[in-house]
């Protein structure tokens, strides 16, 4: 996938990271890795003509990641 002209691609490729993510967060180490490459991507492709993929690629990014911040608190904390 050519990643260098259109901004929509990175959107494209943010929801789908995002959605990943919100699978991946059971598990802190994957779900962090990709909920950042999901906010990345989203912030990369916002000014694109259709910026509704990056929006939901951030938002979801976004939500797993807090959700990935809080299960490794929770499984730190009660062990």
């Amino acid at each position: 996938m050519n990643l260098d002209g259109d901004r929509t691609q990175y959107g494209i490729m943010s929801a789908i990271l995002g959605g990943i993510a919100m699978i991946c967060w059971l598990v802190p180490l994957a779900g962090l890795v990709v909920s950042l490459l999901a906010i990345r991507y989203g912030n990369m492709g916002i000014d694109s003509n259709q910026d509704g993929w990056s929006l939901a690629g951030l938002v979801l990014g976004v939500t797993s990641f807090v959700l990935v911040l809080l299960r490794s608190g929770l499984v730190y904390f009660y062990g």
